[in-house]
């Protein structure tokens, strides 16, 4: 009879073992996320003054410099238009423009596809195809993707108002993330 009782106690107790551990993961995770909605994925140009560019506007052919921002909170979005989550972060990126566009936020898209002859037609399709009309969209070069560290994409980059990285996400960031880190950021 002990031996049952024993082996009852020991399945007994690997059972609370193996709660206790999923416990711990769940914590983790919960605490991870946490992290990563306050202060995005971390990165060492957090805290730095974000690189200037000039860069020309898909549509106009205006060129956008970032220093003429100053004063506004800038979110850069790096994408190409073969990039699947990036078309999927693109709803978001839809979103937050929309939400903060009465407001000092400014939110810039940078197309990371070669610079080439096929890159006008794929754009054009890419933004009929995905109602992005009213986001601006810059055409994003080399030098601009080295300076931003940009070795995946999506990646976006969250600039203050004194013109200094905030946040850096890299990969699908919900949209809920994205708008709490810029509410953050207006204060």
């Amino acid at each position: 009879m002990t031996t049952t009782q024993d082996a009852s106690s020991d399945v007994r107790k690997r059972w609370i073992r193996y709660g206790l551990i999923g416990l711990a993961v769940i914590a983790f995770l919960v605490w991870r996320q946490v992290q990563i909605d306050q202060t995005g994925t971390y990165d060492d140009m957090v805290g730095q003054q974000a690189p200037d560019f000039s860069l020309p506007d898909y549509r106009t052919g205006e060129l956008v410099q970032l220093s003429d921002l100053r004063g506004k909170v800038v979110l850069l979005d790096f994408w190409a238009t073969w990039c699947g989550p990036c078309k999927r972060q693109m709803r978001d990126i839809r979103f937050i423009a929309g939400q903060f566009a009465d407001s000092d936020v400014v939110v810039l898209t940078i197309n990371t596809d070669d610079a080439n002859a096929r890159r006008p037609g794929l754009l054009r399709q890419y933004v009929h195809a995905n109602h992005l009309q009213s986001i601006p969209i810059l055409l994003g070069d080399d030098a601009v993707q080295l300076r931003y560290n940009v070795n995946r994409i999506p990646r976006m980059i969250l600039i203050d108002r004194d013109g200094q990285i905030v946040r850096v996400y890299r990969g699908l960031t919900h949209r809920n993330t994205l708008r709490r880190a810029i509410r953050l950021t207006m204060r």
